[in-house]
C-alpha cells in the first residue's frame, strides 16, 4: 500500500502526521524533495518501523534507518525529524528548513499495515 504524505508547506517548523491504527505495525519507505525554483534542491529518504497498541501513548518509532540527504549546499541547515506522536497514536515528520523561501516540496510514503 501506498500514499501521498504530504506536501509540507512554504512555511517553517511544519508537521506531516500518519496515523497507525490501534493494534498494528506499519513499516514504511519515505521520500521527500524540495525546490526552491531557480536557487536550490533537496532530498530526504529513509525507511523505519512503528508500532502502536491499543492507545495513543503506546506508539513507538521502533527503528529508523539513517536519513539519505542529497542537498544543494543552500540546505545544509535544513533537517527531517521523525518520530512517533503518542498524543495521537500516528508517526510524525518535521521539516526545518529556509525561512524566506518560497520552497516546493513533494513528499511520497509508501507503507505496509500488519495487524
Amino acid at each position: 500500500m501506498s500514499t501521498n504524505f504530504m506536501p509540507l508547506s512554504s512555511f517553517p517548523e511544519t508537521d506531516a502526521i500518519l496515523f497507525v491504527p490501534i493494534n498494528t505495525t506499519i513499516s514504511f519507505q519515505a521520500f521527500i524533495t524540495a525546490h526552491i525554483p531557480g536557487v536550490a534542491s533537496a532530498s530526504w529518504s529513509f525507511v523505519g518501523l512503528i508500532r502502536r497498541n491499543v492507545l495513543p501513548e503506546s506508539t513507538t518509532l521502533i527503528d529508523l534507518n539513517a536519513i539519505n540527504i542529497s542537498a544543494d549546499q543552500l540546505f545544509s541547515e535544513s533537517y527531517i525529524d521523525v518520530d512517533a506522536d503518542i498524543s495521537v497514536g500516528a508517526l510524525k515528520i518535521h521539516a526545518g528548513f529556509i525561512p524566506n523561501y518560497n520552497i516546493h516540496w513533494d513528499a511520497s510514503i509508501h507503507y505496509t499495515e500488519v495487524t
